[in-house]
């Protein structure tokens, strides 16, 4: 490959057909890459995935280690699931139906009629924290966050652009005083 060729698809160059090739203002690729790599340095919860020590005890993942020594009957589906998730069309995105109608159940039966229309799963708090924030923040809004708080929610949040507003977790939990006073601001 020619010099020329590898700067273009480095996204250095770009060439334009009757007019010459020119250095590219803001490479795209290059911009795209180092983008990728601050989000993903500044990872609380990348970060304390790389720790290999077994006598950590980490809360920040929220996730045991393996548990290998267990045996596979625990958790695998039986039969009668495993024929019923293949008879599904296998991309669920507001979680599987029959766990969607279940949780409608029991909040039905404690006095507040859920159908599961009402009702998403999430894989978990990252998904559900993520899925929020897509919804209700926009680069630049100001959002109250607990301190401490879980790791996760602060990676979404600053992915999204938000500005974080650390409310102090005390004894009392959050003073009222301090959560007017972060509205006023």
């Amino acid at each position: 490959m020619t010099t020329y060729g590898i700067l273009k698809a480095d996204g250095w160059l770009e060439s334009r057909s009757g007019s010459g090739t020119y250095v590219c203002a803001k490479p795209a690729a290059r911009a795209r890459e180092q983008t990728q790599h601050l989000v993903l340095a500044g990872s609380s919860t990348l970060n304390l995935l790389q720790i290999d020590d077994s006598e950590v005890i980490d809360f920040g993942v929220g996730t045991t280690r393996p548990l290998a020594e267990l045996p596979r009957e625990l958790y695998e589906p039986g039969p009668a699931i495993m024929n019923s998730l293949l008879s599904e069309r296998n991309y669920m995105p507001l979680g599987l139906p029959a766990l969607r109608h279940a949780i409608a159940t029991h909040y039905t039966e404690r006095g507040l009629a859920t159908t599961p229309d009402q009702i998403l799963v999430t894989s978990g708090a990252q998904q559900a924290i993520a899925i929020v924030t897509a919804l209700y923040v926009q680069r630049g809004d100001t959002v109250l966050v607990e301190s401490p708080t879980y790791f996760g929610g602060l990676d979404v949040l600053r992915f999204t652009g938000a500005r974080l507003a650390p409310l102090t977790v005390g004894p009392e939990h959050v003073a009222p005083g301090e959560v007017r006073d972060k509205l006023m601001a």
